[in-house]
């Protein structure tokens, strides 16, 4: 039966909801395939959803001009899911981005990539790869380098110009020549690392090829643990703070920050306030800016994190678990699309237009429980933003980027 004038208006409001959420993608480019397994018959419905995902990349979305404001776009998102999840579970994770793109941007981190700032919103199901992060315009400076003969100067030079590779290998020829074997020197090595992104590196040569008295020094020992810091591996780094030596009254202050901090990041907070609490004993100058960290530590501490098993119950009305979580445009997003779907599949049962019914019944299906995966999903995101926010500005504050 022909559905009504104004049923088929309301159905095309809905489809209208869903392709203004999707529509707007190429500009990351194709993913490349997931390494992940996939059986034949995933290959098959990967293939299928490649094949009209592809198609809408290279004809509508540029016919449309548009891009999306997320990293990686919800088309590449999607064809990403597809390839590494079996079929209905990556309808599940697409129709999720779908309802929540370009939404709630404070629960997101940014990514760089061809030149434009996008929200950074890489699948759950994996780790985000580290480089996608932005990591802000910190100019890394060089330390003090200058011997006798000012042979080192150009690599000050060459730092602080932000020509880190041309420094790294300045300073690999001071050492194969044996110019000089200069505290700063490794310092500096360790700082071109950090600024190249290359911490793995960094950390090996700092293990591998640094005499042992240079690595006990504090101003050497304090880079490598902010290269461990910064690949998360945070025993690592109270370890090679704790090898140092003979520190000066400012160093020492430095260490029992950078000591608290990462004790924050291991969610040890009573071992982190009881160092500050230290710290402001010795260094009373320091008091205001202590109590500050201490005060950010304690609201990690004491904080109400939201609960991703409430939130997915919540969740059984779509966009009550969006809501909870503080993800307030994406609770509107889905309560709208899934209103409409639900209505429209009503409408063509109604009418005895079963055909129709069967295809906006799998598309209200797939957004109603991507709505509620998606509740779970954006407890997770809530915490994380909570957490990182407070400990942002503890590095902030502390100066972390410029140890």
């Amino acid at each position: 039966m022909v559905l009504s004038v104004r049923r088929c208006t309301l159905l095309m409001i809905g489809i209208l909801c869903v392709t203004y959420v999707v529509a707007q993608e190429l500009h990351d480019g194709k993913l490349s395939q997931s390494h992940t397994e996939i059986n034949q018959s995933e290959q098959a419905g990967a293939k299928i959803t490649n094949d009209y995902i592809g198609l809408y990349q290279k004809y509508i979305s540029q016919a449309r001009g548009s891009e999306c404001p997320m990293y990686p776009s919800c088309s590449n998102y999607g064809l990403k899911a597809f390839n590494d999840k079996p079929f209905f579970e990556a309808m599940l994770y697409t129709a999720d981005r779908m309802l929540r793109c370009g939404h709630d941007k404070k629960y997101y981190d940014i990514a760089v990539q061809y030149g434009e700032k996008s929200l950074l919103d890489w699948p759950s199901y994996q780790q985000t790869p580290k480089e996608l992060y932005y990591r802000g315009s910190i100019t890394l400076r060089a330390g003090v380098l200058k011997n006798e003969k000012g042979e080192f100067s150009f690599i000050n030079y060459l730092i602080n110009h932000k020509q880190y590779e041309m420094a790294l290998l300045e300073i690999n020829r001071a050492f194969y020549f044996h110019l000089g074997y200069n505290e700063y020197l490794y310092r500096n090595k360790l700082l071109c690392y950090e600024a190249l992104g290359r911490e793995e590196d960094g950390i090996f040569d700092y293990e591998i090829n640094f005499p042992d008295s240079i690595q006990k020094k504090y101003s050497i020992a304090v880079k490598a643990a902010k290269l461990y810091y910064n690949i998360d591996n945070y025993d690592m780094a109270l370890s090679t703070l704790q090898v140092t030596n003979n520190e000066t009254y400012d160093e020492k202050y430095q260490k029992m920050i950078f000591q608290s901090i990462l004790q924050t990041k291991r969610k040890e907070y009573i071992s982190a306030i009881t160092i500050l609490n230290q710290a402001k004993n010795e260094f009373p100058e320091n008091e205001d800016l202590i109590n500050e960290n201490i005060q950010l530590i304690n609201q990690i501490k004491n904080s109400s994190l939201k609960s991703p098993a409430v939130a997915r119950i919540l969740s059984i009305i779509p966009g009550a678990g969006y809501a909870y979580t503080k993800h307030y445009q994406t609770a509107v997003t889905s309560f709208l699309i899934n209103a409409v779907l639900a209505y429209a599949t009503y409408s063509c049962i109604k009418k005895e237009n079963y055909g129709m019914a069967c295809l906006t019944g799998i598309f209200s299906l797939t957004f109603y429980f991507g709505n509620i995966m998606g509740g779970g999903k954006s407890a997770h995101r809530y915490n994380n933003s909570f957490v990182n926010n407070r400990i942002n500005r503890l590095t902030e504050i502390n100066g972390l980027s410029y140890y």
